[in-house]
């Protein structure tokens, strides 16, 4: 019986820690050069006006170009720029004149290439 507990617990934890990093407000590793995206849903009416942005650790911003949501999701996709500060970074996501998500990465070396 303590097996069955054991391994169900395992497999929720793993479970969770899946979905932790899937999630976009998972804090992540990026890496210089590293293609990244970063998107939102919301209802499929939802028709507003969104802007990213990233901040690196030297205080760097990245600024996104305003995007629209449709079909129920905006989207950037961006490289992390091969010079970017290593260390955390913020990025947020803003649509309208209220709704705000952020989340935080840490800027690593640029991976060797394969």
């Amino acid at each position: 019986m303590r097996a069955r507990a054991g391994l169900a617990l395992t497999v929720l934890a793993v479970a969770c820690l899946v979905a932790a990093a899937t999630s976009t407000a998972a804090v992540r590793v990026v890496h210089r050069g590293q293609l990244v995206r970063l998107a939102q849903s919301f209802e499929p009416s939802n028709t507003g006006f969104c802007l990213a942005e990233v901040t690196y650790a030297d205080s760097t911003i990245w600024d996104s170009p305003v995007k629209r949501v449709s079909g129920g999701s905006v989207a950037w996709t961006f490289r992390i720029p091969r010079k970017a500060t290593l260390g955390p970074a913020t990025w947020s996501i803003r649509c309208g004149p209220v709704w705000h998500h952020d989340g935080r990465w840490i800027v690593a070396r640029a991976l060797p290439p394969s």
